[in-house]
């Protein structure tokens, strides 16, 4: 019984495309006003997701690269360079990343 009562209050697909468009009609004069400043801040967070998926791969290329490689080798003959350049590497895209999301 309570179902029923509460039946009419539900939005029905019409109407929510309805206030959709016109939510969308009254947000329209103003983003074209901003069409430049969305671009970018479109392009920056590309660029930040970009990033942000580049350094777990990274990682995972030192773990099979360097890091197996040295593992193999007795412990007088290991040199750790590769995976020095790597985590630097990493650095710096995290430092770019935090760079791009404060702008």
């Amino acid at each position: 019984m309570a179902s029923a009562y509460f039946e009419d209050d539900k939005i029905k697909s019409q109407e929510t495309e309805l206030s959709s468009r016109k939510a969308f009609g009254k947000l329209l004069p103003f983003l074209q006003k901003h069409t430049r400043r969305l671009v970018v801040c479109l392009l920056l967070l590309a660029g930040v997701t970009v990033l942000s998926l580049t350094w777990p791969w990274l990682i995972q290329v030192a773990i099979d690269g360097p890091i197996r490689q040295q593992v193999e080798l007795p412990e007088s003959e290991r040199l750790f360079t590769g995976l020095l350049l790597i985590g630097l590497a990493i650095v710096v895209i995290q430092v770019v990343t935090l760079v791009l999301q404060y702008l």
